[in-house]
């Protein structure tokens, strides 16, 4: 297959783009950086260069995944206008311009950050420009020859993650032994290893129940707390992980109570790589450097 990543410079863009590119298929990243090849066996466009050839690009893609996104944050805040462009708009001309006739669209998005169980009631700006596409994709899906499946998703940690992310975050405390700085701990996550996402969208491209558009969430009911994770990963490591319970803010999306789910989880997922064992691979990663 022929396969356009949107966002693939990402975390998960990157692990997709191997991943395809590993079973065989064709594929191109579109980003909103400079062109840069990720590997010998695909390149990440940015979107003009990604326009600009319109004979390979223009309605050629088997799949499409959007996992574009821009988040305003505390730390690095962004206008409501930048938060829509490209979480909603970039995202929406490039479907449009790379999706061929009968095409699978794969939208991903995070439904902690998206809304609080309830269809409408968006947490901030990025859930409201996620919510758009949905509702842009469940249209355009009914009036286009093209099936849509959207996905949500809670917590991907694994190798390649962002350093700043809690995971990441918290391995490097109890390897450096120095204090991190955490909120007070009690919000719901539920965390799924970037192996175990990758398998699970790879098995989407040979799965044959479409129906123009149809959306699935991806984890299990296991659901625990920061706090619960400390322990779990002082547990596996062995060391103390010095939390300043507290000293940070909640950041206004989390979930402290189970919220309802507006959506069947995908009838095929499963999970091979559990907490115990991806947080002592991680572990082990580090130890070894």
């Amino acid at each position: 297959m022929k396969i356009a990543i949107i966002g693939a410079l990402g975390f998960v863009g990157k692990h997709l783009a191997q991943t395809f590119a590993e079973q065989g298929h064709k594929v191109v990243g579109v980003g909103t950086h400079n062109q840069s090849i990720l590997d010998r066996r695909y390149v990440c466009h940015d979107a003009s260069t990604f326009y600009a050839d319109s004979k390979k690009h223009k309605n050629t893609f088997d799949v499409v995944v959007n996992l574009a996104a821009r988040r305003s944050s505390k730390l690095a805040p962004l206008s409501n206008e930048t938060v829509f462009e490209y979480t909603f708009e970039i995202p929406k001309a490039l479907i449009m311009f790379a999706a061929k006739q009968n095409a699978l669209v794969l939208n991903v998005s995070t439904y902690i950050q998206n809304f609080k169980g309830i269809n409408g009631e968006t947490v901030d700006s990025y859930g409201a420009a996620k919510q758009e596409m949905s509702r842009f994709l469940s249209e355009y899906s009914r009036l286009h020859p093209v099936n849509t499946v959207d996905l949500y998703l809670f917590t991907i940690y694994g190798q390649g993650d962002r350093p700043s992310h809690l995971v990441p975050s918290l391995v490097s405390a109890a390897v450096t032994g120095d204090p991190i700085k955490l909120s007070e701990g009690f919000q719901l996550i539920n965390l799924l290893n970037i192996e175990d996402l990758t398998m699970n969208i790879s098995s989407i491209l040979n799965w044959s129940n479409f129906d123009n558009y149809r959306r699935f969430y991806m984890w299990d009911d296991n659901y625990l707390t920061v706090r619960d994770l400390v322990k779990t990963l002082e547990r596996i490591t062995q060391k103390e992980i010095f939390c300043e319970w507290g000293a940070r803010d909640y950041a206004g999306h989390e979930m402290f109570d189970p919220w309802p789910i507006p959506m069947e989880r995908f009838p095929q997922f499963k999970i091979d790589v559990t907490l115990e064992s991806g947080l002592t691979k991680l572990w082990d990663d580090v130890r070894t450097l």
